[in-house]
Order: structure tokens, then C-alpha cells, then sequence
């Protein structure tokens, strides 16, 4: 059975839109991975969270077992960094894909339009 999808406004529009999702998701993952660069860099000299009774608590949580946004087995602060980073990574991907799709739509448009523009009454 077929679906039909139903454009109330203009498909140049929507790309727009979505031109700006792509663009907002494009700078989230820019910030994200400068942002990242810096945890990882405050990170490295060694051991961030000496042992006492207050970062014990903390610690075992920030680096207990977790999952990322991509479905792979790491430590709770690396899911948090490349998730935030995947995110950012999913609205360019979404603004692109829906940019596509209007472009295609408005081709297909233009074509049935062109066709039955030809047609013999």
C-alpha cells in the first residue's frame, strides 16, 4: 500500500531547515570535540581524582562500566564524551538526509508536473 506524505509548505523551505539543523549539528560537534580535547587533556597526567572519601564515590561511578550512544562497551565519562559528540554527528546527518530527500522530492514533483503538462487530452 502506498503512503503519501503531505507538504503544507514549500519543499525549498523545509531545506532551509533543515540546512540549519545540519549546520547546529555540525558546530555542536565541533564544540563537543574541542570540549572533549580538554577533558582528555585534564585527564592524562595521571590520576585526576586522588583517593579520599570524597572523590572514592565519584570516581568509581565516572569510570564504571557504561554504553555509548553508538552501542559499544566503554567507561561512563568516555559514553558521556563520544555520546555528546554522536549526537552532533545525528542532526548533520538528519539535516542532510532530509535535505536530500526534499531535493528529490521537488525533482519528482517537477517531473510528474513536466508529464502531465505533456499529456494528450
Amino acid at each position: 500500500m502506498s503512503e503519501y506524505v503531505r507538504i503544507t509548505t514549500d519543499p525549498a523551505e523545509l531545506m532551509a531547515i533543515a540546512s540549519q539543523i545540519s549546520a547546529r549539528g555540525k558546530a555542536l560537534k565541533d564544540r563537543v570535540a574541542t570540549i572533549n580535547e580538554a577533558i582528555a587533556g585534564h585527564e592524562s597526567p595521571g590520576e585526576v581524582f586522588p583517593s579520599d572519601q570524597f572523590t572514592d564515590p565519584f570516581a568509581k561511578t565516572y569510570k564504571q562500566e557504561s554504553t555509548g550512544a553508538d552501542g559499544k562497551s566503554t567507561t561512563a565519562n568516555v559514553a558521556v564524551r563520544e555520546s555528546a559528540l554522536y549526537c552532533g554527528q545525528k542532526l548533520q546527518d538528519m539535516g542532510d538526509f532530509v535535505s536530500t530527500a526534499m531535493m528529490n522530492y521537488g525533482a519528482a514533483d517537477d517531473e510528474g508536473a513536466a508529464d502531465i503538462r505533456n499529456t494528450e487530452v
